[in-house]
């Protein structure tokens, strides 16, 4: 949320202190399937562990809602499978998925994702939410910049929730478990499945960190949990890459924030859009934001050699420069 926004967030009369193209660049057509949204809101109480069912009453004790008590991420949108609040240790670390995955691990490090908390520009700006609003609605922003915090409680007064996972951001488990976006309104518009790193042989997810040996002797059971097409629509990025300000944070009206989504949409990457003069191939967010490049660290998720990087190549590992210097060693595949 750019610092420039938050005029927009405080109440009226409050102050305070304080690339050479190439036929490798070019998508095959494709046919748009639209995703099929969850429910606007969960059922709060569902079945819980007994793990997570201690942690959520726990929390519930002193948690501030706001206005709707079973709504736990108000004023923003997002949402859990149970509906109700989980425990920081259910999200398997980056550091984790790292041991196995190499580059995806040494990419995440170096991004804007794994720094969504703590990039000072976006610190500011929570911190002037905080200070003049309180802290029960910074959930708003960390819907999408810090999902752990939103969904274990610790956006409320004196919480004495750990939050050594202020550090990682945005995860590799935070992304790889939404299981559906509840629309393309944005503001961590998202329902996340309870974190799993693997399922059995009848597709029940399985929470936690399982062992390794587990995960390499069966990586199609991985691959069922962490992965799904929705991963490869565009409407997963909305979820996040788009936001408003509701009248119930700047207690003035709605207003939209920032549209990257809607950009998207009205381009003719989309093929939705009866208006634009020129045409193209269908292409999502991730075609351009997350292009394969020759995988530089061992990647047991690479295919063929390759593995699809997010964010600029600017951004990317010092091993990789002269793929960067040369666009013609660029695999052909998709």
């Amino acid at each position: 949320m750019p610092a420039l926004l938050v005029c927009a967030l405080l109440p009226i009369g409050k102050t305070f202190a304080g690339q050479q193209n190439t036929k490798e660049n070019t998508a095959t057509p494709q046919q748009y399937t639209a995703p099929v949204y969850a429910p606007a809101t969960i059922p709060a109480h569902a079945e819980l562990n007994p793990e997570r069912k201690k942690w959520a009453d726990m929390i519930r004790r002193s948690y501030d809602f706001g206005v709707i008590s079973d709504n736990i991420s108000l004023p923003g949108n997002a949402q859990v499978e149970g509906g109700d609040f989980i425990q920081p240790g259910a999200f398997p670390t980056a550091q984790y998925c790292g041991y196995c995955h190499k580059e995806a691990f040494a990419e995440w490090r170096q991004s804007l994702h794994s720094n969504s908390f703590r990039t000072p520009f976006y610190r500011t700006s929570v911190n002037i939410v905080i200070n003049t609003k309180g802290i029960q609605f910074s959930r708003h922003c960390d819907s999408c910049h810090n999902p752990i915090a939103v969904l274990s409680g610790a956006l409320t007064k004196n919480s004495m929730v750990d939050r050594r996972f202020d550090q990682d951001g945005v995860t590799c488990m935070t992304c790889h478990s939404i299981g559906k976006v509840q629309s393309t309104l944005g503001n961590g518009s998202y329902v996340m499945n309870v974190p799993s790193v693997m399922t059995d042989a009848q597709g029940n997810r399985i929470p936690g960190q399982v062992p390794y040996k587990e995960i390499l002797a069966h990586p199609d059971l991985h691959a069922a949990a962490v992965m799904r097409p929705l991963m490869k629509q565009s409407e997963f990025c909305a979820s996040c890459h788009k936001a408003n300000l509701p009248d119930s944070l700047n207690e003035y009206k709605w207003i939209r924030a920032f549209t990257t989504y809607d950009e998207w949409q009205n381009s003719k990457f989309s093929e939705q859009n009866p208006l634009t003069f020129y045409k193209g191939n269908y292409l999502p967010c991730q075609g351009c934001h997350m292009e394969r490049f020759d995988a530089a660290l061992p990647e047991p998720g690479a295919k063929h050699g390759s593995f699809r990087i997010v964010g600029p190549p600017e951004t990317q590992p010092c091993q990789r420069i002269t793929v960067l210097m040369s666009r013609s060693t660029r695999p052909s595949h998709s």
